[in-house]
């Protein structure tokens, strides 16, 4: 039975053979069904949490290399759920404890880059599958049975929008394995009560 089923969502998958769902079952961290929600409802047990995404957008989770200029927090909060190491780098795998890290060197310095690109459904397609791609990994870079279940979601849909307002854009969840590692709303509530705390003292 599945950990976690998010449904009720607008999840663009990566892959041609299926490029819409609207839920997806997670169990032991990985993709165990996607399509519609009566596709996902057998996975579902007493224990399993039901997750309404009220209609956002979801993408496979964004892949990055070690030698990009964000933080951890700053990382899942543009949707990215994994980071690659970049090849005679020395990996900082300290600094991973929610983001996933790949053992798979990115030859290429560009290779995970959209710095080519016009609009940001080109620059997601870079930033997923083909990112997966040129690692070499069959496990994540799309939303399909058996891969990682690696989701970034989005409030507004940035398929139609150009590639300098997607860069601005934050990611409203980031999940990695099922998990929910960094929320908008909550992130926003944090910030708020440190700044309520420091205000006092």
């Amino acid at each position: 039975m599945a950990e976690q089923v998010y449904f009720n969502g607008n999840i663009f998958t990566q892959n041609p053979d299926k490029p819409r769902v609207s839920a997806v079952a997670c169990e032991n961290g990985r993709i165990a069904a996607a399509g519609s929600y009566e596709d996902v409802k057998p996975f579902i047990s007493e224990g399993t949490e039901v997750i309404d995404l009220q209609g956002k957008f979801v993408f496979p989770g964004f892949i990055e290399d070690e030698e990009t200029y964000l933080d951890e927090e700053e990382l899942t909060d543009k949707g990215f759920t994994s980071i690659a190491a970049f090849d005679g780098c020395e990996p900082d795998r300290a600094s991973c404890t929610k983001i996933r890290f790949l053992d798979n060197p990115c030859i290429h310095r560009n290779s995970l880059k959209f710095g080519n690109c016009d609009m940001a459904k080109d620059a997601i397609r870079q930033l997923t599958v083909i990112a997966a791609e040129e690692l070499g990994r069959d496990d994540i870079g799309m939303i399909e049975v058996g891969r990682l279940a690696d989701f970034t979601v989005f409030e507004e849909n940035p398929i139609k929008k150009n590639l300098r307002y997607f860069t601005n854009m934050h990611a409203e969840q980031t999940i990695i394995g099922g998990v929910i590692v960094y929320d908008a709303e909550e992130a926003l509530m944090d910030e708020m009560y440190s700044l309520m705390t420091e205000m006092l003292v």
